[in-house]
C-alpha cells in the first residue's frame, strides 16, 4: 500500500510541475495523464498550497 500512496504523490507532483512549465491547460493535463479535469486542477492547487506553506520555512 505504501508504494501505491507514494506513486499517487509522485503523479500529483508531475501533473503540478507540468502545468506552469508548459503553460498546459487543465483539460490538456487531464487528457495527457488520463485523469479528469477536476482532478488535474485539484493536483495543481494542492501542490501549489504545499509549496507556499513551506516557502516561509
Amino acid at each position: 500500500m505504501a508504494a501505491s500512496a507514494s506513486c499517487g504523490y509522485s503523479r500529483r507532483a508531475v501533473v503540478a510541475l507540468v502545468h506552469p512549465r508548459e503553460y498546459t491547460a487543465y483539460e490538456e493535463l487531464a487528457v495527457g495523464f488520463r485523469i479528469s479535469e477536476g482532478t488535474a486542477h485539484s493536483y495543481v492547487q494542492s501542490v501549489i498550497k504545499l509549496l507556499a506553506s513551506r516557502a516561509g520555512s
